[in-house]
């Protein structure tokens, strides 16, 4: 059987369930991102689907889910970090005008 046609049934087939287990799992706006990934993967992976190809599908997408933890982990520490060197420079800012005047000139240069 041609690979596309053989994808194309595995995808019709099961990206609706694959789907409704990732929007489960992470919110909707990564989960659509979430799903491409699985099927991209499910595509390159191709020859190594058998058996109960649903069961490999969630396999992959667990594996996606699991790789995009660390990420959003470190982009939340990322996030954290930020916003505190963020506060403490406008706080350093305020100290040293001795008022809110030298941060409004400081944005204005």
């Amino acid at each position: 059987m041609d690979s596309r046609i053989r994808f194309e049934g595995l995808y019709r087939a099961h990206c609706g369930t694959v789907r409704s287990f990732v929007h489960r799992r992470v919110p909707s706006g990564a989960a659509d991102d979430v799903v491409a990934d699985v099927f991209v993967i499910a595509w390159r992976r191709l020859d190594k689907a058998r058996g109960d190809v649903l069961a490999w599908l969630l396999a992959i997408a667990r594996g996606v889910l699991a790789n995009r933890r660390p990420g959003e982990a470190r982009q939340l520490a990322l996030r954290d970090r930020l916003a505190a060197s963020t506060v403490a420079g406008v706080q350093q800012e305020l100290e040293g005008s001795g008022g809110g005047s030298g941060v409004i000139a400081s944005f204005l240069r």
